[in-house]
């Protein structure tokens, strides 16, 4: 059963925040438990194999990757811990209004929204993964937008719609899979063109060059909002 916003106030909203981060930690976590056995591994393989060169090289090239990876996911796992310490700083309140503000808007359109998918929350003004609230973007801020699908071993297995806002953060909004299901997705992509008339519909490197181009610089952290100011 889809998760019903009508009575979200600030206070559940950056809950879910710090809920969302709190599974991406333990996501690293297991990333790195992988990345340390893959890494063992690699030794164990330049230990045995001291003399075949390609091996040697493989093995290096592998034990470097993966330090970097592990490298890559502490530094992700610090930014979880700080958006749970501080979850309104996050960048989604920098660029669009208060916590209190932006829940009064998700618990407001909700309840009636113009598409309702299982994963996606399209709302008259906004649109969302249920369960992300830091990928809200009102449709007006939208940049660009194009359908992207997923498949391993020639089977489609997920398919999205790509939204990049005006200043430059990119999420991937799931849509279910299907011929019967590809008008929606469209739908969608209408309904987002009609309310703003600057977002780019479709991928190319016309469209791709022209987000680049168009993306606004996000106001300085304790700024106000350009939404929040128009309130």
């Amino acid at each position: 059963m889809a998760k019903d916003y009508s009575g979200l106030t600030g206070g559940e909203l950056l809950a879910g925040i710090r809920k969302t981060h709190r599974a991406r930690i333990a996501a690293d976590i297991f990333a790195i438990l992988f990345a340390a056995a893959f890494l063992i591994g690699c030794v164990i393989m330049l230990m045995n194999n001291r003399r075949d060169a390609f091996r040697i090289v493989m093995s290096v090239i592998g034990i470097a990757g993966c330090i970097l990876g592990v490298w890559a996911l502490f530094g992700q796992i610090g930014k979880h811990i700080e958006t749970i310490a501080r979850p309104e700083n996050c960048r989604l309140f920098r660029k669009y209004g208060t916590p209190d503000a932006i829940a009064a808007r998700i618990a407001a359109e909700s309840g009636e929204p113009v598409i309702a998918e299982k994963s996606t929350l399209l709302c008259r003004s906004f649109i969302m993964i249920r369960g992300d609230f830091e990928s809200f973007i009102p449709l007006d801020k939208m940049l660009h937008v194009y359908r992207k699908e997923s498949s391993t071993n020639g089977i489609k297995h997920s398919v999205y719609l790509v939204g990049q806002d005006i200043y430059g953060d990119k999420f991937e909004y799931p849509f279910k899979l299907g011929k019967t299901h590809k008008q929606v997705m469209v739908n969608a992509m209408e309904e987002i063109s009609r309310q703003s008339p600057q977002c780019a519909v479709g991928y190319s490197p016309g469209n791709i060059a022209y987000a680049k181009q168009h993306i606004t610089e996000l106001p300085a952290e304790g700024g106000t909002p350009p939404q929040a100011a128009g309130q």
